[in-house]
C-alpha cells in the first residue's frame, strides 16, 4: 500500500451469534512506528481503520474472544511503500543579479512527512531566464520581474521557489584580484597585539602584571596584548549586497557594507545601543541573520552573558531573548549554536544547542548521562518570542564544537564533533512512545556540523579529516583525498559556491589550509582535492561562507583574522 491508512476487517462465527464477539488488533513484533485502529476491542472492530505514522513492513494480529472468553487468532503483514508525496525547492526565495547564476534542488518527502532521495524525474522549468535539467538557473540579463522556478515529478506533483533578479550595483571595495586570499581584518582590531587567552592562575583578576596572556577581554599592561580569540562568527548580508556583521571574542561586533574594505563597529563607541556592552563582553561564536529581514540578527555573548541575544535594527540594540526557565535549565543559557530553518518562508524557526548538559526532568526519548544530565536543544518557531525544550541527539560532555544542522522544520543533523558520531531526527527532536527521537547515521568520528550544499545534497567532516558526502542524509560516504578541520563551537568550515566545494583546516600555524573541489564529480575517487595556495596565517579558518553578489568567499580564521578570497 501507498497511503497511510488501511481499511482492515475480519469475520468470526460463535454459537452465541457473532454480535457477542469482541475483536481485538495489535501489532506483534518490532513495528517501524505505532499504527492506531479507529475501532479496537469491540464487536465493531471487524472492519477497522488502521493509521500508519511511518513507511515499512508491518505484522497485525486479530483476536477474537466469546463472552466465555474462549479466544481465536488470525495474523497477517503488510507493507507500507514510501510514497512521494511533496516536493520542496531550495532556496525558496533568492536574489540573483543579472546574467547570475543559482544552482536550485528539490527534496521530496513521502506521506508521512519523511525525507525521500532527491527524485530522479525532476523536470525543472523557469518562467524567465534558463534552467537546466539538473536545476542551474541562469538569470537574464537585465531586471525582471520575480521568476518562478518551478521543479515537477509526474503529472502532478510540482514545487516551486521565486527568484529577483536585480542589477548588482558595483561597489569599489567589493573588487579583487580572483585568485588571491586578502586579510580584511578590521584595521581597528590591531591584530598583532592579540595572544591566545589563559585561564590559569597567572590571569587573575585584577590580573598581575606579567609578560603572559590574560583572560578573555584583559589587555596586558606591560606588552600591550590583548587576550582573545580574534575574529569568530559572521553573517553575509543576503538583501544588501557587499554588506557583512562580524562577531569578535572581547572586541564587539563590526559591519562592512563594501565587503570587507573598511569597517565600523556597531557594539562599542557613540553609535552603540543598548545591551552592546553585553555583546562585546562575549565571544559572539555563533550568528544568523534574518534572509528576508536582515535587520533581525541572533548571537550570544560567550563567557560572559548567557542566552540568546536578537537585534532587530541591524546590530544597534540588543535583547536577551531566552526565558527563565531555560536558562535555569541550561547553565544559565550557556549556548553553543543557533540556526534558523530556511525552509520556513517566515523565517521565525529557530533552533539552539548548549555548550553544557540539561538539568531537570528529560523528555521522553531524550539521551541521559550518568550524572542524570539530559540531552537538549531549545526552539522557537515564533523568531525567539516563546521557547520550549525538545531532545538533542547526545548529551553534552564538555567538548567544543558540536552542533546541529536544520534542513527543514523536522529533520535535522546533529554532529558531536567527536567520536560519538553523526545524528539525525526527522521528528524534530519528538519522541514517539518514549523510543528515542534520533538515529546514528554516521559512526565514529564526525567533525563539525553538517553543511547543506546549494545542490541540496549533504557535507560534514569524518574521520581521519577527510570529507564525507550524503545526498539523502542517511547513507554517507567518505571523499577520499580530502580535508576539513573540526567544528568550533558547532561552526562549519566548509562553503560552495555550486560549482566549487572550499572547505578548511583549523589551528594554529597553518600553513595552505584551504582545499577545493568541484562539487559536481563527488562521490568520485578520481577527482582529489586540490590544496590552495595561501599567503602566511597564523591559524586556518573555522567558519565560510559565500557571497554570491560578488563572488566572494569569506573565512573567519579567530586568532588568524578574518579573510576573503575571490574564484578564479
Amino acid at each position: 500500500m501507498t497511503g497511510t491508512t488501511v481499511n482492515l476487517s475480519v469475520m468470526g462465527a460463535d454459537d452465541a451469534g457473532e454480535s457477542a464477539l469482541t475483536y481485538t488488533w495489535a501489532t506483534t513484533g518490532t513495528p517501524p512506528a505505532a499504527v492506531t485502529f479507529s475501532a479496537n476491542a469491540s464487536n465493531a472492530a471487524k472492519a477497522t481503520v488502521a493509521s500508519f505514522s511511518a513507511a515499512g513492513t508491518y505484522s497485525f494480529a486479530v483476536t477474537l474472544k466469546d463472552a466465555g472468553k474462549l479466544t481465536a487468532s488470525s495474523q497477517l503483514s503488510l507493507t507500507v511503500s514510501p510514497t512521494l508525496t511533496s516536493l520542496n525547492v531550495l532556496p525558496a526565495s533568492v536574489n540573483v543579479s543579472a546574467n547570475g547564476t543559482q544552482q536550485f534542488s528539490a527534496t521530496g518527502k513521502d506521506q508521512f512527512g519523511t525525507p525521500l532521495a532527491t527524485p530522479s524525474n525532476l523536470a525543472w522549468a523557469a518562467s524567465g531566464g534558463s534552467i537546466s535539467s539538473s536545476g542551474n538557473f541562469v538569470a537574464p540579463g537585465s531586471a525582471s520581474a520575480p521568476i518562478t522556478i518551478t521543479a515537477k515529478s509526474g503529472s502532478s506533483l510540482s514545487a516551486s521557489a521565486t527568484v529577483t533578479v536585480g542589477t548588482i550595483t558595483p561597489i569599489a571595495g567589493c573588487s579583487a584580484t580572483p585568485g588571491t586570499w586578502q586579510n580584511i581584518t578590521p584595521p581597528q582590531l590591531n591584530s598583532a597585539l592579540w595572544c591566545s587567552p589563559a585561564w590559569a592562575d597567572q590571569s587573575p583578576n585584577p590580573p598581575v602584571p606579567n609578560l603572559g596572556c590574560y583572560q578573555p577581554g584583559r589587555t596586558n599592561p606591560i606588552t600591550g596584548q590583548l587576550a582573545t580569540y580574534g575574529a569568530n562568527a559572521f553573517v553575509v548580508d543576503p538583501v544588501n549586497h557587499g554588506t557583512v556583521y562580524l562577531g569578535t571574542s572581547s572586541m564587539g561586533m563590526w559591519k562592512t557594507t563594501n565587503c570587507g574594505s573598511t569597517w565600523s563597529p556597531l557594539t562599542t563607541g557613540p553609535s552603540a545601543g543598548k545591551n552592546a556592552d553585553a555583546i562585546t563582553r562575549g565571544r559572539n561564536w555563533t550568528m544568523v541573520i534574518d534572509p528576508s529581514d536582515p535587520q533581525v540578527l541572533y548571537t550570544v555573548a560567550g563567557y560572559a552573558d548567557g542566552g540568546i541575544f536578537k537585534s532587530s535594527n541591524g546590530g544597534v540594540d540588543w535583547a536577551q531573548i531566552l526565558p527563565a526557565n531555560i536558562m535555569s535549565a541550561t547553565g544559565n543559557g550557556f549556548m553553543e549554536k543557533i540556526t534558523l530553518d530556511l525552509s520556513d518562508p517566515k523565517h521565525k524557526h529557530l533552533l539552539a544547542s548548549f555548550h553544557t548538559p540539561c538539568t531537570g526532568t528529560p523528555l521522553p526519548g531524550a539521551p541521559v548521562a550518568s550524572d542524570g544530565t539530559w540531552a537538549c536543544l531549545a526552539e522557537s518557531t515564533d523568531a525567539g518570542v516563546t521557547w520550549s525544550l525538545t531532545t538533542n541527539a547526545f548529551p553534552w560532555n564538555g567538548t567544543d564544537g558540536p552542533g546541529q544542522t536544520m534542513v527543514d522544520a523536522k529533520t535535522w543533523f546533529y554532529g558531536t564533533n567527536g567520536p560519538n558520531g553523526l545524528w539525525r531526527t526527522t521528528t524534530g527532536g519528538v519522541s514517539a512512545n518514549g523510543a528515542p527521537a534520533w538515529k546514528l547515521v554516521q559512526p565514529g568520528n564526525a567533525n563539525g556540523s553538517v553543511y547543506v550544499a546549494r545542490d541540496g545534497s549533504f557535507y560534514a567532516g569524518g574521520g581521519n579529516g577527510n570529507v564525507i558526502h550524503s545526498v539523502d542524509g542517511i547513507t554517507w560516504s567518505t571523499i577520499p583525498n580530502s580535508a576539513v578541520g573540526g567544528s568550533l563551537n558547532g561552526s562549519t568550515p566548509m562553503v560552495d559556491t555550486g560549482a566549487i566545494l572550499f572547505t578548511t583546516t583549523n589551528g594554529t600555524g597553518t600553513q595552505n589550509p584551504y582545499w577545493s573541489a568541484p562539487t559536481k564529480t563527488y562521490p568520485n575517487p578520481a577527482a582529489p582535492f586540490t590544496q590552495m595556495s595561501t599567503p602566511s596565517m597564523v591559524a586556518g579558518g573555522a567558519y565560510m561562507d559565500y557571497d554570491p553578489a560578488f563572488g566572494i568567499v569569506y573565512s573567519s580564521n579567530m586568532l588568524g583574522g578574518f579573510w576573503r578570497y575571490i574564484p578564479k
